[in-house]
């Protein structure tokens, strides 16, 4: 069926099964009775669209991650990969060169409320020398960085970081 080519048509009814492959070109059928599955037809257009989907001969490359495409090289994002990159455990403005970069820049406080807001930093105020006492933490690099969607908070993190970036461009 993956070689049908159709146009100017409709389609009312679909039978597949789970090895169908369907051209991009097929119209979207009103329903669609999946014969290797125990339920069968679907006919809401939200499941008819994902099932179409996944049965497209040459399907669209999905987006991985968190964060989209268009996104991946924002200032923002490329501050907060420093931080989680960066392989000392606290960030103090003042003596170090590498942290004071990461947060006098200008997109860290947006970056930063997006951590907090999502429990994945930690900063404490400590006694040491210099003129600035506070102490960063940025909790769970490994899983920031791989935009892992299994842990909530990353994903909040991400959506709220999005946000913000979409606000300040806006």
């Amino acid at each position: 069926m993956s070689q049908l080519k159709l146009s100017e048509s409709s389609l009312i009814t679909l039978i597949a099964d789970s090895r169908t492959l369907v051209p991009q070109t097929l119209p979207n059928p009103l329903r669609i009775h999946d014969i290797s599955t125990a339920g069968g037809t679907i006919v809401d257009p939200d499941g008819i669209a994902a099932w179409i989907l996944d049965h497209l001969r040459d399907p669209p490359e999905r987006p991985v991650g968190l964060v989209p495409p268009e996104l991946r090289s924002h200032g923002a994002i490329k501050v907060l990969q420093k931080a989680c990159r960066l392989k000392q455990y606290w960030l103090r403005r003042g003596d170090d060169v590498y942290a004071s970069r990461i947060l006098d820049n200008e997109l860290w406080p947006m970056i930063e409320k997006a951590l907090s807001d999502n429990n994945l930093i930690r900063v404490e105020f400590r006694q040491a020398s210099g003129t600035n006492a506070r102490f960063i933490h940025v909790r769970q690099p490994d899983d920031i960085l791989s935009e892992n969607t299994e842990d909530s908070d990353v994903v909040g993190f991400y959506k709220d970081l999005l946000v913000a970036i979409k606000n300040l461009e806006a």
